[in-house]
């Protein structure tokens, strides 16, 4: 995903297929939120968006590596079955965001 993709998602708000999260920091309420858009459609999760506003706050160094790692760690151990989920990274106007995207489950109903 690039800049100008984001940028056409964030305008867009939130929605089914897309939440946005200022920051994550727990990992069974992260679990919850990819549980249901794998029982559903699939969607993303943007972090480091304001979910108010839709305002970009963007995340650290420090906090990219948090979020990858709790995101990574509730799609494996808080989610069962387990779910392979995608990160990337994307600086949009020197602020950058984590977009994890989650898709449509095959091994339908997940659990946290």
């Amino acid at each position: 995903m690039d800049a100008f993709e984001l940028k056409h998602l964030l305008r867009q708000g939130e929605s089914t297929f897309m939440q946005f999260k200022e920051r994550v920091n727990d990992a069974y309420k992260v679990g919850c939120e990819l549980v249901a858009f794998s029982n559903a459609q699939g969607g993303r999760l943007i972090v480091g968006v304001s979910d108010k506003t839709g305002e970009i706050k963007g995340l650290s160094f420090r906090e990219i590596q948090e979020t990858n790692a709790l995101l990574s760690n509730a799609a494996s151990e808080n989610v069962k079955p387990a779910i392979l989920i995608e990160t990337e990274i994307v600086c949009l106007d020197g602020q950058n965001v984590v977009v994890a995207t989650i898709p449509k489950g095959k091994d339908k109903p997940y659990k946290d």
